[in-house]
């Protein structure tokens, strides 16, 4: 499924003064008499339905807005660089800046982000830049509470997907993220049932994907490349034992006790077995 629109808001200036050009009519003033001068881009990293489960792939460039701290949106556009040191530093360097921002700031950041998160997770083959990302994100949802609520819904299929992650550092920081966020059981219960039917629908649009589909998707392109190619597979594998891992953890929402000791208790059965 691709992506139905960039995001990005018409230009309401593009007919004549008698509104003939085009079929279209002027554009008003605002009540206040003043006209609109506002250039930031209409931001929207919301999927809107199954169709545009990976709308979070558009371009970058297409759905970023421009943030007023200069030295966060650098950072953020460093983590699309190819280098993988590059994007090692710049996650790190994102950490800090998030740590040491006040919280009317980071409500601004917070939507840029999350989309740099939601694309990266299953793109970057570097364990470190997403477990990196994780504690960015830990920082957001700490220092926002109540106001990342609203972010929830979108952000939680694939932070529970990176819970799961194969590698083990990065699913450590997203589980300690999200028990740091979410203090007891009781909260954390909710936070699945709250967004059971996205991370549902995310889940199974992975599964149904094989290697080649999935790369489409993502918008990487096959290579000849050997080392290339085992990095394809090694993502597809990922993304796929991950996926599997976190619908299983989706099935016993009934079941008492945290993220962490139900895993913990499927862990025991399967050893047991």
């Amino acid at each position: 499924a691709k992506s139905s629109g960039s995001g990005k808001a018409e230009d309401p200036k593009g007919g004549k003064k008698d509104g003939k050009k085009d079929g279209k009519k002027p554009a008003k003033d605002s009540k206040d008499g003043k006209k609109s001068t506002s250039k930031q881009q209409v931001y929207d990293y919301r999927p809107s339905g199954s169709a545009d489960v990976f709308a979070q792939f558009a371009p970058y460039e297409e759905r970023f807005v421009t943030l007023d701290d200069a030295e966060v949106q650098l950072a953020l556009q460093a983590l699309q660089k190819k280098d993988p040191t590059t994007r090692l530093r710049n996650v790190a360097e994102l950490h800090q800046l998030l740590s040491t921002r006040p919280k009317s700031l980071l409500s601004d950041v917070c939507g840029p982000f999350l989309h740099t998160y939601l694309r990266l997770w299953p793109q970057d083959s570097e364990p470190g830049v997403r477990e990196g990302l994780q504690r960015c994100l830990q920082v957001l949802v700490e220092s926002l509470q109540r106001d990342f609520a609203k972010h929830l819904r979108s952000a939680f299929p694939t932070w529970l997907c990176a819970m799961f992650d194969t590698y083990t550092e990065v699913a450590q920081a997203a589980r300690t993220a999200f028990a740091a966020a979410f203090a007891s059981d009781e909260k954390r219960r909710n936070v699945f049932r709250h967004s059971l039917k996205e991370c549902l629908e995310l889940l199974t649009f992975y599964l149904r994907h094989n290697e080649q589909s999935l790369h489409e998707e993502l918008g990487i392109t096959r290579t000849k490349d050997k080392d290339l190619s085992l990095e394809r597979q090694d993502r597809y594998a990922r993304v796929l034992a991950a996926s599997l891992s976190a619908l299983g953890e989706l099935v016993p929402l009934r079941e008492k006790g945290s993220v962490a000791e139900r895993v913990e208790r499927r862990r025991g059965r399967l050893d047991q077995g």
